[in-house]
C-alpha cells in the first residue's frame, strides 16, 4: 500500500492598498475552499482551515541583537491539528497558551535555520516580537508555511488577537 503524499498549495495575491476586514474575511474563506478542495496537507481527508484560522501580522523580532522584519500569523490553538503537521522540536499550541500571561511562539523551519542556526536549545528561549518578551516551544516541520512566507506563530487570544 503507497503512502499518499501530500500537495502544497502555494497562493500569491496582490493587492493595491488596503485590504478592509471584509475583503480580508473573503480571501480567507476563498483560499479555505480552495485548500479544502484540493485536500492539501496530506492525509485521507482534505485539510479545512475556517475562515479566521490566522491573522497575518508583521513584526520586528529579536534575538540578542538587531530587530529583523518578520511575518507571521496569530492562529488558533488547533491550527496546526487542522493542518496536519507536527513539531519538528518542541510542541504546538495548548489550551493555557492562548490565556497565559507569558507569550509563546512556534518557529518556522526557515527561521530556525536562518537566525537560530538549527540550535535545538532553542525551546524554553526567549525572543522579543515587538518588544514583547515571548517564549519559543516549537519549530514547524520543513516546507510548512501558512500562510505562505510565514516564519513565526502566535496563538489567538479568546479574544481573537494576540
Amino acid at each position: 500500500m503507497r503512502k499518499r503524499q501530500g500537495r502544497r498549495l502555494t497562493v500569491l495575491l496582490r493587492f493595491r492598498g488596503n485590504l478592509t476586514p471584509v475583503m480580508r474575511t473573503c480571501c480567507i474563506a476563498v483560499l479555505s475552499i480552495v485548500a479544502t478542495t484540493m485536500g492539501c496537507g496530506g492525509g485521507d481527508a482534505p485539510i479545512q482551515l475556517p475562515p479566521g484560522s490566522y491573522t497575518v501580522v508583521h513584526a520586528q523580532l529579536k534575538s540578542g541583537g538587531a530587530s529583523i522584519p518578520f511575518q507571521g500569523a496569530i492562529v488558533t490553538l488547533d491550527f496546526f491539528e487542522r493542518a496536519r503537521v507536527q513539531p519538528l522540536l518542541g510542541r504546538f499550541f495548548i489550551e493555557g497558551d492562548a490565556q497565559g500571561s507569558t507569550k509563546v511562539v512556534v518557529l518556522s523551519h526557515d527561521a530556525w535555520t536562518g537566525r537560530f542556526a538549527k540550535s535545538p536549545g532553542v525551546i524554553g528561549r526567549t525572543i522579543e516580537i515587538d518588544g514583547d518578551a515571548a517564549t519559543i516551544v516549537g519549530v514547524a516541520p520543513p516546507g510548512f508555511s501558512l500562510p505562505d512566507g510565514t516564519q513565526f506563530w502566535a496563538p489567538m487570544s479568546a479574544g481573537g488577537n494576540r
